[in-house]
């Protein structure tokens, strides 16, 4: 799988540089190719049960999502298009420890290459099976 994790500090969106770096590799193996990108933003499971609404959760982790695809799009030049963002908030962790190193690595965002290509998903699927592709005569 093509794919990398990007961590962030509690309650933060800004990428620091480990993520940038991080991105900045994965960003020569998902550039040029058709395949959608899955964005997937996670929060600290404190942020949940600490007087947060769930909403405040799906947010930030979804405003992670827009910070690495900012990043992915204004510095490596990725079609925007190909970007799926998803926000799991708190409710996926890596890890359910108390272990501080190890929730340390709850707030992240995930990016991977998706089996599903950009022109696969446009119209509804009654749409796509309905589409018909010309193809050129033998010559």
């Amino acid at each position: 799988a093509i794919g990398t994790v990007v961590f962030f500090n509690d309650g933060s969106l800004e990428l620091n540089d480990d993520a940038k770096a991080a991105l900045d590799e994965q960003s020569k193996l998902l550039s040029g190719k058709p395949q959608k990108i899955e964005v997937r933003g996670h929060t600290a499971q404190q942020l949940a049960t600490h007087g947060s609404t769930p909403l405040d959760s799906m947010d930030l982790a979804y405003r992670r999502c827009r910070s690495v695809m900012t990043y992915l799009t204004e510095k490596h030049g990725i079609a925007p298009e190909r970007i799926r963002l998803s926000s799991a908030g708190a409710w996926e962790p890596m890890f359910l420890s108390s272990d501080p190193d190890k929730s340390r690595m709850n707030p992240r965002v995930e990016v991977f290459l998706l089996e599903e290509t950009v022109d696969q998903l446009i119209g509804t699927a009654q749409e796509r099976n309905n589409q018909v592709i010309e193809t050129p005569p033998a010559k």
